[in-house]
């Protein structure tokens, strides 16, 4: 989301030209050769009853909990249950890095106020944009290295490779999965302690 995501502050930086993600731009994941046009209105329903459990509520019940209970309520059937949840999963958990029961909804409506909105993409060359203008600024950038082990020293970092090769910087930008890190297939040093 915009709140938390310092690629978007050097997106503003380098002046990126942005557009909000439409569902064109998107593989839906909803069953084959049925119309389930009003899953976006259920979200933005969901979204609401959400919102409204919440207020007020001291306990910080899981966005999983409050849509099963929508769910119920909307009395989906089994086909429109499949594409409300999978919509949810593409908009909400892949957003998140995490899964529904483990997200806290009074904290995920606290934290952005009102669900991020908006996805921004990267209008002309996606995220080739944001690439070519770091490379104006830095010169020794490397690509397709498998990482194995990430050190964090107080003013550097330091990167090693599966093929043994150390690389030491003042930043690192990883773009992995979130099952590279799930998996745990990269040592952090301090550990990162994912929630």
């Amino acid at each position: 989301g915009l709140l938390t995501n310092p690629l978007w502050d050097l997106a503003r930086e380098a002046k990126l030209p942005t557009r909000a993600t439409q569902l064109d731009d998107v593989l839906q994941i909803f069953p084959a050769n049925d119309d389930v046009s009003d899953v976006h209105q259920w979200f933005n329903d969901y979204i609401d009853f959400v919102r409204e459990q919440t207020r007020g509520n001291s306990t910080n019940r899981s966005l999983g909990h409050y849509a099963n209970v929508f769910v119920k309520n909307m009395n989906l059937n089994r086909k429109e249950q499949y594409a409300f949840y999978s919509y949810l999963n593409h908009v909400v958990e892949n957003t998140e890095g995490a899964e529904l029961n483990e997200i806290g909804a009074k904290s995920f409506l606290d934290l952005t106020s009102v669900y991020y909105g908006d996805e921004l993409i990267f209008r002309d060359n996606g995220f080739m944009s944001l690439t070519n203008y770091l490379l104006k600024k830095i010169s020794n950038i490397r690509f397709n290295q498998i990482v194995s082990k990430i050190i964090f020293h107080d003013q550097s970092v330091e990167v090693r490779t599966n093929t043994g090769q150390i690389y030491h910087a003042e930043y690192v930008l990883l773009t992995v999965p979130l099952g590279v890190l799930k998996r745990k297939l990269i040592e952090f040093s301090p550990p990162f302690y994912f929630v």
